[in-house]
């Protein structure tokens, strides 16, 4: 196999070992607080990408020896005729990877073009009815807030200028529980969460074939919602209004995922977001550090187990000019070369001297005879 391939097939498998043994972590440790859960998916990520940094390559040794090759008389079958493209495994599994990247990066592009039509088609929210100027102000006041017929629930983008779109059932809720909602997208642009969302998504589409990279990056999107959800309990003080905005949501039909704008509730999250709102775990350093203390430590294990079964290797030393293996070409041109391989039975006896070889090449330039 291809060096290349076998270090991206070795780096798959390790992503995926790693990410196995931090699923386990955070139960193993009792990582509950979801701000110290949500840094730990990240680094998480970064090890996973950063993993050919953070371990030693396999280094082949250098073929070393004392004997002089000298070529001689080279003789062409016939001239070279232009061969047929031939498609070779490594060049299709590279044209499915780039395609498969492509499709990714249109359908962010898409989605970016759909959110600006809906933006440019959105009413604002003070012809509907706005009474969330304050705490605009308060938290966020650089947004605009928008109302869209065009979205099923509420989703946020931007960074200069960052804009809540409101679905138009947004006007049937109560007035606790459309607090609630805006407060939550308000604290999305207040944490800058869309920037984030978009180089999430870019790593999504680079490593679109990876489902461990896929769940990484669905452990981050859920855990920053429950963090966000802490957020709005603690602004709003109200934790049963924010299940009932909750729940109004997810028994709306939603439309599928405006990447990459996150919305405000998937439904494959509501029993996480429910059960971590419910179960009120309070930010204290023993529920904070030690946990994620613990969990960090356990990672070099991790990476050390992957790097050791499936190991990446480097690719072989080219020997220097005094490594005492000389090609004497004289006036001929070699094309094609391969690596001098010299006998270890011959290496170990110190068994020096001059080899001359006379080469018949075919039409391909393959040698057919050797002399």
């Amino acid at each position: 196999m291809n060096l290349y391939w076998s270090n991206l097939l070795a780096w798959c498998v390790q992503i995926g070992i790693v990410a196995a043994v931090c699923a386990s972590l955070p139960w193993l440790f009792r990582l509950r607080v979801s701000r110290a859960r949500l840094w730990y998916w990240h680094i998480v990520l970064v090890i996973c990408l950063a993993l050919p940094l953070l371990q030693p390559w396999a280094k082949p040794a250098p073929s070393m020896s004392n004997v002089s090759f000298t070529t001689a008389q080279f003789r062409l079958a016939a001239t070279p005729a232009h061969s047929r493209i031939e498609i070779t495994w490594p060049m299709a599994a590279l044209a499915v990877l780039s395609a498969g990247i492509g499709l990714r990066l249109i359908w962010l592009g898409l989605g970016l073009f759909r959110l600006r039509r809906y933006r440019a088609s959105a009413i604002p929210l003070e012809q509907a009815d706005d009474r969330f100027a304050d705490m605009r102000l308060t938290i966020a006041p650089e947004a605009e807030i928008l109302i869209s017929g065009n979205i099923a629930s509420p989703v946020t983008f931007g960074l200069r200028s960052p804009v809540i779109l409101l679905p138009g059932g947004f006007a049937g809720l109560s007035i606790e529980e459309r607090t609630s909602i805006v407060c939550h997208e308000l604290i999305h642009i207040r944490r800058h969460d869309w920037a984030i969302a978009i180089a999430e998504e870019l790593v999504r589409s680079i490593f679109w074939f990876h489902p461990a990279i896929w769940w990484v990056l669905g452990q981050i999107q859920l855990t920053r919602e429950q963090v966000v959800d802490q957020e709005v309990i603690r602004c709003t003080g109200d934790r049963n209004r924010y299940l009932d905005a909750l729940l109004a949501i997810a028994s709306l039909q939603l439309s599928a995922d405006l990447a990459p704008a996150p919305l405000f509730l998937k439904k494959h999250h509501l029993r996480q977001r429910v059960e971590s709102i419910v179960s009120g775990v309070t930010m204290t350093k023993r529920n904070l550090i030690l946990p994620l203390a613990a969990a960090f430590a356990t990672l070099p294990v991790a990476i050390g187990i992957a790097a050791w079964q499936f190991p990446l290797h480097a690719a072989p030393q080219e020997a220097a000019d005094d490594s005492g293996v000389e090609v004497q070409l004289g006036a001929a041109t070699i094309l094609h070369r391969t690596g001098i391989a010299f006998p270890e039975e011959a290496r170990a006896k110190h068994i020096s001297g001059t080899v001359v070889v006379g080469l018949t090449l075919n039409e391909k330039g393959e040698v057919t005879d050797a002399v």
